[in-house]
């Protein structure tokens, strides 16, 4: 592979790892709320309510939604600073993409074929950003990880 084609593959992968975790980050921020004298941000009731009455009708068992649920917010917050610093960044992108698939699971269940079709796409991304994450050369990882400075050398060489 000439550097030319390294270097792209690297933009490639940052691009698509800072703009996944960026998205989490965003969706995430609705889901919280500050109330006056806390001092920890809270997930808003309505978001629990919300879910509750879209899988309260269904066949699925409430064991199985709601501890999912419960995640939701904190899980995104989670991947979308992980993504966006590149902090294992492979296996976020792993855990990303079975994330997005268990929502276009619930939502399947749910009847939201919408909301479904937009979580398959950001799976595929997801899927995309771990066959991406071996050339992502730009991130937390490169500093501790040998293989990573290796790597980020020789494409510096190359360029």
């Amino acid at each position: 592979m000439n550097c030319c084609e390294r270097r792209e593959l690297c933009a490639g992968a940052v691009l698509l790892r800072f703009g996944l975790g960026a998205l989490m980050l965003v969706a995430s921020i609705g889901k919280f709320t500050m109330p006056k004298g806390a001092i920890l941000l809270q997930v808003r009731p309505e978001f629990y309510q919300g879910l509750e009455k879209m899988f309260g009708n269904t066949w699925l068992p409430e064991f199985m939604w709601r501890p999912f649920a419960y995640a939701i917010p904190w899980a995104e917050v989670a991947l979308g600073i992980l993504l966006v610093l590149g902090i294992a960044r492979f296996y976020i992108a792993v855990i990303g993409a079975l994330y997005m698939l268990g929502l276009a699971l619930g939502m399947m269940v749910a009847q939201q074929i919408a909301t479904v079709a937009y979580n398959y796409m950001y799976f595929g991304l997801f899927v995309a950003c771990v066959i991406l994450s071996r050339y992502d050369c730009v991130c937390v990882d490169a500093i501790f990880c040998r293989k990573c400075r290796q790597t980020q050398g020789e494409t510096n060489q190359n360029l």
